[in-house]
């Protein structure tokens, strides 16, 4: 109810304004809103350079862990509430956006992990080179890197093995996956795989 509730269409001051509503849900719709309309156009310098602020300040801000929620349902007002434990998901779409405006951050890797589960192959690369890029600092992506090894698209398995490798002691979690896909029978996988095992202690 509350992703039906809300307007993803509206300017990009608004979805920003978004991102410090109520309820959890909300704020979470709003980070996605704001990463498709980056995706399709980047603001100014100085409005990107402020937006990548507030996105920044509203990473750290604490998500609340009540939601309310009223909706007009045959004519009458409904109200409905709970509890909301979803402080990941917001920050994840959060960084997501970040990610759409700058790719570099180091804030935005829980960003690149979500795109691990977009439908375009090569999203999903990008995604693995920007991981590889932030080295030891994407510690927290490798499991997800790690399920990247078991692509169907064997180019992303292929740079799931290669990125793993640059994360260095960081990949040590996910080593036994490593090893797995240094035995494949896809030459190039297991070639990469094995690169990867020579940097990892």
């Amino acid at each position: 109810i509350s992703r039906l509730s809300f307007d993803p269409t509206q300017e990009l001051s608004s979805l920003v304004s978004a991102l410090s509503h109520a309820n959890g849900y909300v704020r979470e719709f709003a980070a996605e809103a704001i990463a498709r309309k980056l995706a399709q156009e980047r603001p100014a310098a100085r409005a990107a350079q402020a937006l990548a602020k507030q996105l920044r300040e509203a990473l750290v801000a604490d998500v609340p862990t009540q939601f309310n929620l009223s909706w007009t349902y045959n004519g009458s007002t409904a109200n409905s509430g709970g509890s909301f434990s979803g402080a990941d998901d917001v920050r994840s779409a959060i960084a997501l956006a970040l990610a759409a405006m700058e790719p570099a951050a180091v804030e935005s890797v829980p960003g690149h992990v979500r795109l691990l589960a977009h439908t375009d192959p090569v999203v999903r690369i990008n995604a693995l080179r920007a991981l590889g890029g932030f080295g030891e600092a994407a510690a927290p992506a490798a499991l997800a890197m790690a399920k990247a090894l078991r692509d169907r698209d064997a180019g992303v398995a292929h740079e799931a093995a290669t990125m793993l490798g640059l994360l260095g002691a960081a990949a040590q979690p996910v080593k036994s996956d490593l090893i797995e896909a240094s035995k494949s029978t896809d030459k190039q996988l297991a070639a990469r795989a094995q690169a990867s095992l020579r940097r990892i202690p």
